[in-house]
This record gives structure tokens, sequence and C-alpha cells, in this order.
């Protein structure tokens, strides 16, 4: 699952959510809208640093839409068109192009302005303006409650209705067959069937892999545990105002999923899934045949971490019942990975993608549950495992925390903050930390001011998936800030942290909010397509051109991919890291 929260998690205070107005001005009437000023489409908080970034397309399948800023550019009010700021852009690199995007890109900073209200940068040597944002305290709260419910939307065997599903994205539950699944090894077999219902889709499919699941539970109880209170009890799912914050809500739905996939030995079972990519739009229609396939250490690993730190964050919210259900499942999966170290899943009999994974990463799993076992327990036998066992992460051998593990460096970096954890080893991995903080692919990147775009990531790291590294590269500078590491450079890893969400919601060179559909709430342009069986090409209802008609279904658009093919043969974009939606 690529997913990835909005971030709220810099400081920011929760207030009362507002809907971003997007009201005419007689000022700015005359003027001409360009996508060339590319700034947040959602706004900013009034203290966060404010750069508008300026693109001349100069290589690549825009190249023609050229664009030069005036020598002044203006902040205007949207509703009187006053100008409440005005300033010199600044050409990025002494006016270089930037080779990753193939533009030329001029910077344009207005932190100064710190008043709430809704803007426009206005250009007018060439009488064009760029698309509204806001400045306050809660700009970005619409986009993490929109967020949260995605997970809703993703829930499999669970109608979506009306008012909690916009009547465009409305179905009746999917899956049923789930109740009744079958082995992949036996599927004749009516004597092993099990209820393997409810979980979430894994991403455009309609699979369900226990690991993955795991992984998104883990960050999602991990973001609660750093700002509980701005996720609250009102974001619009079928459970709000129960008295349990809605993402936990959501985290219940996931975590009894990975419950009934426990085996009685501990060990968890692998994924449910069709066995080649059978699909259907809406998923209720789906009836294609689901199979489980065996139990596999990775899963049993990952879903040993999620159980055991939901018991921790379900009893400070008072499911103290729940809490004990989960630690039992979590110790009975540690103990059945501590026989049993070395099983890959085997993904015969299945055509979709294996969850397996390599030796590391399977050990890294067990380091990340030994992590949270002891955060529950403050068991020495966790402890101990993670004491001896962290040394073989990857980060720590390397003395390199990067963009990619994004899990096992936050687990890492948890143990640090817990009570009992060993001094010296808390101090290693702090230690570590810091140095990869002041590598050249981060904070120097930030000094250096080396992305025109202010969200650095190097060429090869632009993959499937690579807003997901984007987003776990903005996490590592708000994580080594929230640590304290470095002080004398907290504001600037806050503000590298910020460049990084800026870039997702529309400082990019595409221009555009890679959360699809969020047009009600603040963006101009968003992501209309996305990879999903459910909104696949020709469905009615599907995701339309045309924003107007769109409605609220929030999706966190992979980004860019360097290797990606084109469908289309005459497409005549090239494989530039950045120039791809």
């Amino acid at each position: 699952m690529n997913f990835s929260l909005p971030i709220r998690f810099f400081g920011i205070g929760p207030t009362a959510g507002f809907f971003l107005l997007l009201m005419g001005s007689s000022a700015l009437v005359a003027s001409t809208h360009t996508d060339k000023i590319r700034i947040d489409q959602f706004g900013y908080p009034a203290d966060a640093t404010k750069v508008a970034v300026i693109a001349d397309p100069q290589i690549g399948w825009n190249s023609a839409e050229s664009y030069s800023p005036g020598a002044t550019l203006e902040v205007r009010r949207v509703n009187d068109g006053v100008v409440v700021f005005s300033g010199s852009p600044v050409p990025w690199n002494g006016g270089a192009i930037h080779i990753q995007s193939g533009d030329r890109v001029w910077w344009f900073d207005f932190t100064v302005v710190a008043e709430p209200g809704h803007y426009r940068i206005h250009d007018p040597a060439n009488n064009t303006h760029s698309d509204s944002f806001a400045i306050g305290a809660d700009v970005y709260d619409v986009v993490l409650r929109e967020a949260v419910r995605m997970f809703f939307y993703q829930r499999s065997g669970f109608a979506k209705e009306v008012p909690y599903a916009h009547a465009n994205w409305a179905d009746a539950a999917s899956h049923p067959q789930d109740v009744a699944s079958r082995p992949i090894w036996d599927m004749g077999n009516a004597s092993l069937e099990r209820d393997l219902s409810g979980g979430w889709f894994d991403a455009g499919d309609f699979n369900k892999y226990s690991e993955w699941t795991g992984r998104v539970i883990l960050e999602l109880l991990l973001a609660y545990q750093g700002r509980p209170d701005v996720f609250t009890d009102d974001f619009g799912i079928p459970e709000s105002g129960n008295g349990v914050p809605d993402l936990l809500d959501e985290v219940k739905w996931g975590m009894d999923w990975l419950l009934r996939m426990q085996e009685p030995s501990g060990a968890i079972l692998g994924k449910v899934s069709v066995t080649g990519h059978q699909s259907a739009s809406p998923p209720s229609t789906d009836t294609h045949p689901r199979y489980y396939g065996p139990v596999s250490t990775e899963a049993t690993a990952m879903a040993a971490a999620a159980f055991a730190l939901g018991a921790t964050v379900f009893e400070s919210v008072g499911m103290s019942d729940y809490a004990v259900t989960l630690e039992s499942a979590a110790i009975a999966a540690w103990n059945w990975t501590m026989v049993h170290p070395h099983v890959p899943f085997d993904n015969t009999g299945f055509a979709s993608v294996s969850p397996s994974r390599n030796a590391h990463d399977t050990l890294a799993n067990r380091v990340m549950a030994a992590a949270m076992l002891f955060e529950r327990t403050g068991g020495a036998v966790y402890r101990d495992f993670f004491d001896v066992r962290y040394l073989d992460m990857e980060p720590v051998q390397w003395w390199y925390f990067f963009p990619f593990q994004g899990e096992l460096q936050k687990a890492l970096a948890h143990y640090t903050t817990l009570p009992g954890a060993t001094p010296s080893v808390s101090a290693d991995i702090r230690n570590r930390m810091a140095a990869s903080i002041n590598g050249g692919e981060f904070l120097g990147a930030w000094n250096n001011q080396t992305d025109a775009y202010r969200a650095y990531l190097k060429d090869q790291d632009y993959t499937w998936g690579s807003n997901k590294t984007k987003s776990q590269a903005g996490f590592f500078f708000e994580g080594v800030r929230r640590l304290g590491l470095n002080p004398a450079d907290a504001a600037a890893h806050r503000d590298a942290a910020m460049g990084y969400l800026h870039y997702l919601h529309g400082v990019n060179p595409m221009g555009m909010v890679y959360l699809s559909n969020m047009y009600a709430s603040g963006a101009d342009r968003a992501a209309n397509e996305i990879y999903h069986h459910w909104f696949r090409d020709g469905r009615t209802g599907t995701m339309p051109s045309l924003h107007s008609t769109v409605p609220l279904l929030v999706f966190f658009r992979a980004g860019p991919n360097a290797q990606i093919q084109r469908k289309h043969s005459g497409d005549p974009r090239p494989t530039r890291a950045k120039s791809l939606p």
C-alpha cells in the first residue's frame, strides 16, 4: 500500500477546520491564470517558509510552453485584489536548467506574508496569476481528514453508503466469498475454509496482503502516537462519534482482519487473493474465487509489530480488552518467529505478486516487532533481541538512513524514545541518524538548493511509488527534528520536511496535487486518474477530466516514475524523472 498521510506533524496546532473559499476578485478578473507559478494549492501555516516556484519548460513534453516572470511579483488577496507583498523572483542556480525536470526555474519568497486569508501570486508584467492558496493554522485539516477517509473506501466486505460515501462511489459490500476462503494449495477442501473477510484492498487491486497491511497499520499507529490531537472523532466514517479517534477505528478494521489471518500456532497467513489478475468494477460485482496463501515469517513478524503497538495505543484510549487480545496475538506471533525465523512466503498457485521478503527485510520485521513488544510489555527478552540484531540493519550497518525502509527507520528511532531502552543502543542509533541527515541527499541538498522544486531525490530514486519515497524523506527530516538531533539545524529540518509536503501539494514539475479529486478542498489542479480496478478506463462514474463535476474521493498517487512505459505509442513525453505524472 503506497499511502501516506498528509503531514500535520510540524508543530501546527489543531484548530477548527474551514473550507478553502475560491472567491472571485474584481482586481484579478483581467489577468490570466498560469500553471507555471507553482504553489502549495492548499496553503501554508502562517509561520512557514513560503516559496513559489516559477517554471519555464526547456526540455521535454511541455518545452513549447515558455514562461518568463516579470522583475516584480505580487501577493494579492483573492477577495479584494489588495497587494500585500511584492518582491523579485530569483533565478535558481543562476538560470541553469534543472536536469531532472527540464525546467528553468525562479524562486519567489513570500514568507513575510503571515496574515490568515486567501491569496494568489500575481505577475504584473505578464498579467497572469497563480492558483489560489490559503494561509492559516488549519490549512491541512481537510486534507488530513480526506486522506484518512480513503481507507474507508478501501474496506473490503463493507458497504459504502451515503452519507459516508459520495453517491457517485456508493457500493454494496464487496467480496462476500472471503467468508469461506480456501487454501491455494487445496482449493477443493471445504474443511479448510476460513472466514478471512474484512481488511483493506491492497492498493489498486482488491487482493489483501498481511505483511503490507501490518506495515500500513504500524505507520498509522506511529502517526497517531506522534500527534494524537489532530486525529479526532469526526472524519465522517460510520464509526464517527463513538468516542474513539476515527483513525483508530480505521486501524481496528485492518487489525481485525490481521487477527483473522492468525493460525492457532501464532503464524500469519500471507494473503487473500485471486489466482491471476481477475477483477470487476464496482468491487461488489467481483465474484471471482479468492484463496489464502500459506504462513510466512515476514508476515508473522510484521503482524507481531502491528499487534504490539496496537495494544499500546488502544490501551491508551481505554480499549483495554482489545489491547489484551492484541498483546496475546503479538506474543504468539513473536514466539512462532523465534522457532521459524526463515519461512518465506510460497506464492505457488498465484499469478498475483508475492509478498515475500529477503533475509534482511524479514529480520527487520522481527527487529520492529521486538521494539514494539518491549514498549508494550517491558520484557527484557525483546529488548535484548533488539539490542543485538539492530546492528544487522542496513541503515545501521551503512551509517546511512535513506528514504527507503521508512517503517524500519521509524521503528529504530521509536526505540530510542522508550523508557528502559539501553542507553548505549539509543545513543548509537541517534548518532547514525544525525550523521545521515547531514549527508548530501538530505541537509546538504537542502542547504545547497540542489533541487529546483525544493524536495530532493536523486535520479535513481524516481521509481514506482516515488511519492512514497518523497514522503519518507520528509518524515526523516521531521523525525530528526522531533528527536532534537542537531538542534542548531531544527529550523532547516522543518523547512526541508515541509518542502516535500509542498511538492506533493503542487510545487512540482507537473504543477499537480498528487492527491486525487481534491478540488472541493482547495486544489485547482489535482490528479484525475489513478491506477485502480474500481476506477479503471471506461467505468461509468470514473474520475472525469473536468474537475467541476468530480466528487471528493482522495487517493495518493504513486508519483513520477522514470521507467514507466507510456501506453500511447505517440506520447512525446520523455522518461525524465520529474516530468511524468
